[in-house]
């Protein structure tokens, strides 16, 4: 009853009322926040070090670990990746910034 007074009185753009309109970190379970979720491959991140908005630089290399996991226990395996979010992928990474260089994240596929 309350918000349909407040829209009838025209106090719906109440900048003082935005706590509702907080940005989340996950939305149905996915990242909603660039720089929250890393993988494998090139992602659009904010730097915390320099504050640049871009694309990350990305170094992967093999996993022996995700590796062996995936030889052995196939089927556990697949099923791991899928609940836990991770890429379909063996190789692990390391998310450098593009205007800086430095590191930003470290993402492991296992």
């Amino acid at each position: 009853m309350t918000e349909s007074k407040e829209l009838k009185d025209g106090q719906y753009n109440d900048t003082q009322k935005k706590d509702h309109l907080a940005p989340k970190s996950k939305i149905c379970g996915v990242a909603a926040i660039p720089g929250l979720e890393f993988r494998s491959k090139i992602v659009f991140a904010v730097c915390p070090h320099c504050s640049s908005t871009g694309a990350t630089e990305v170094q992967s290399f093999w996993s022996i670990k995700n590796y062996l996991y995936c030889y052995y226990y196939g089927g556990y395996w697949g099923c791991w990746q899928l609940i836990n979010g991770k890429d379909w992928t063996l190789k692990d990474a390391v998310h450098n910034c593009g205007s800086c260089k430095k590191l930003i994240n470290h993402y492991n596929a296992c």
